[in-house]
């Protein structure tokens, strides 16, 4: 019997030493079952306790993260992260109070992005799960290679005034959550970059 692997993972051991069950997660994030009567198995597999718990115990051994609902039957859910991976933890929560975290995309449509290193920002027009649609099928990409655009002090930002006019300054800073623009006497709640040519008169600024 592998003295390691009972040091490694002793609360799978202990569950398995009991008569529990016990599966493994290989590096290929396949399961298979573990059917060793030694406790010997090779190197790279994760033993996961197989028990009434077991998709959030896989869900962790993916990287995932865990949500608990203390709430009471009837009342509004609150789901907050828990460490799980804390032995006693998942079974403080009842398995119906327990969820995988569900996917959160890390932009919005119309965020302004830089997509694949690329220093020329794009709009995101549409969202496939981790994919970013930029408006054509050429400009797709995966949500982790985009960086999102945000403005900085002397670039050049389009302010939309109405839909028939705008307005292009050096972008100043933020102020109280808003945006400020050089020359303006107000600030401003939305920004964009600009991507246009400035007027020969600007090109100097």
């Amino acid at each position: 019997m592998n003295k390691e692997l009972i040091n490694n993972y002793k609360a799978e051991f202990d569950h398995w030493l009991n008569g529990g069950k016990v599966i493994l997660l290989d590096r290929t994030q396949t399961y298979v079952v573990q059917e060793d009567s030694t406790w010997n198995f090779n190197e790279g597999y994760t033993p996961i306790i197989n028990d009434e718990y077991v998709e959030f115990r896989k869900a962790l051994a993916e990287g995932k993260t865990i949500q608990g609902n203390k709430r009471e039957p009837g009342m509004a859910e609150d789901w907050q992260d828990i460490r799980a991976d804390k032995e006693g933890v998942l079974k403080a929560y009842l398995p119906s109070a327990l969820r995988i975290k569900p996917y959160e995309p890390k932009f919005k449509v119309g965020d302004w992005v830089y997509p694949n290193k690329n220093r020329i920002p794009q709009k995101i027009a549409y969202i496939d799960a981790d994919i970013v649609d930029c408006g054509h099928e050429s400009l797709r990409y995966y949500e982790s290679t985009c960086e999102l655009w945000k403005p900085k002090p002397g670039e050049w930002v389009v302010h939309t005034v109405t839909e028939e006019s705008f307005q292009v300054g050096l972008y100043v800073g933020m102020e109280n959550e808003m945006h400020s623009i050089e020359g303006n006497s107000y600030l401003v709640d939305h920004i964009e970059p600009y991507l246009g040519t400035l007027p020969t008169h600007l090109q100097d600024k």
